[in-house]
């Protein structure tokens, strides 16, 4: 048996009510939209998109999806790194998650996998801890984007409408199911 995708936790997410929002179908969870709201407990998950590729004739992902869990409240990046936009904050979020690739090298936002200096270091792939950054409206608070990591860079940014991402509370699960088999009957 294998565990739901990325991609399906993304699904459910994105129709989940939104945090405070009245209730609509049960999914289990509550979607977050401001970085006010993120706490531990919470995930993070980015969609897996599939193109069509007409050469091959086959699926190909463009992107794969991932799912990270956070590990604590989100912190103001001060000052802010690259890239900036203007109207914008950004917060390191903590997370724990498993991945080829580290999130970046920063001292202050260290990855517990990678070793050694930033160049010429190494990652070792694998469960472990590290940081992800989130973009908001400077005015309203509300999540506009995300980096895979605070390590300053030009081109890490990615809005919802080209790697979309949703954070999500699980909420009011349903009672487990029970382990013991019934008695027998009278």
């Amino acid at each position: 048996m294998s565990s739901p995708t990325s991609a399906y936790y993304f699904d459910i997410l994105n129709s989940s009510p939104a945090l405070g929002a009245a209730a609509g179908i049960e999914t289990y969870f509550r979607r977050i939209t401001r970085a006010a709201d993120i706490q531990k407990g919470d995930v993070l998950v980015i969609d897996q998109k599939i193109e069509y590729n007409p050469v091959t004739e086959e699926d190909e992902i463009v992107y794969a999806g991932h799912t990270v869990i956070i590990t604590g409240a989100p912190r103001e990046i001060l000052p802010q790194v690259n890239p900036r936009y203007s109207g914008t904050k950004q917060y390191a979020v903590p997370i724990a998650d498993s991945t080829e690739v580290a999130h970046g090298c920063n001292a202050a936002y260290p990855d517990s996998r990678w070793s050694g200096p930033c160049t010429g270091g190494y990652m070792t792939p694998g469960a472990g801890t590290g940081y992800m950054r989130v973009y908001t409206d400077s005015l309203t608070g509300i999540l506009l984007g995300y980096t895979w990591s605070v390590t300053s860079s030009m081109t890490s940014y990615y809005s919802p409408s080209n790697r979309p991402f949703r954070i999500g509370r699980p909420f009011k699960l349903p009672a487990p199911l029970p382990t013991e088999p019934p008695p027998p009957p009278p």
